[in-house]
């Protein structure tokens, strides 16, 4: 707020001097503009140092903006030896990577936990992997995303009417996520799953179940 008071006293200012004798009205713009700058640039300095103190005391456990800090946290805290816990766990660690566009590692999470889904108990057993092949699939998509809308992205990328450059040079993203809805799909005809209850922010842990 001081600097806009500043920055406008001194809008008005430079209007008034203009008006007056040019031999030295350009050495009293100069002072007023060099004043502002230091009042600009100490503010951006202390609300630089400020804003970097607050990250500091962030709590990885409650702030959801340092995704990649939550999920190296989460993936540490996956071995425990209480195979459910430690599924749901791994599991937002992957989320958390996937948030911060480290795909390959959340995919490589993914990819882990399907293998385990076996070992569950079979009563949950398919709301657990509704979860995890729904969330490789977003996983999956984000990766389309980058290798195409971000590395291979043209004047004609994603626009209609489409033409041979609209669509994705790259398509094992779009592709892998296919397969996967068509899997969760099927989980939800077989066992009439509710989407609402199953495909879910894994920090909501204790709707597992429900």
């Amino acid at each position: 707020m001081t600097a806009r008071i500043i920055l406008l006293v001194s809008i008005i200012t430079l209007s008034t001097i203009s008006c007056q004798d040019n031999s030295h009205s350009a050495t009293a713009k100069n002072s007023i503009v060099n004043k502002f700058l230091d009042v600009s640039i100490a503010s951006n300095l202390k609300m630089a140092k400020e804003l970097a103190q607050h990250v500091k005391e962030l709590d990885p456990a409650q702030s959801s903006f340092i995704n990649l800090i939550r999920a190296e946290k989460f993936l540490s805290e996956a071995n425990t030896g209480d195979l459910n816990k430690d599924f749901m766990t791994k599991m937002r660690a992957g989320f958390e990577f996937m948030n911060s566009n480290k795909n390959e590692e959340a995919l490589k999470i993914f990819n882990e936990l399907e293998g385990k889904l076996k070992l569950l108990p079979e009563e949950n057993k398919h709301i657990y992997t509704f979860n995890v092949i729904g969330l490789r699939a977003i996983n999956h998509f984000r990766t389309g995303e980058l290798d195409n809308c971000l590395h291979n992205h043209n004047e004609a990328s994603c626009i209609m009417p489409f033409n041979d450059e609209s669509y994705h040079k790259q398509k094992n993203g779009s592709e892998s996520a296919i397969q996967d809805i068509l899997q969760i799909l099927k989980i939800r005809k077989e066992f009439r799953v509710a989407t609402q209850c199953c495909l879910y922010d894994p920090r909501t842990v204790s709707r597992i179940g429900t």
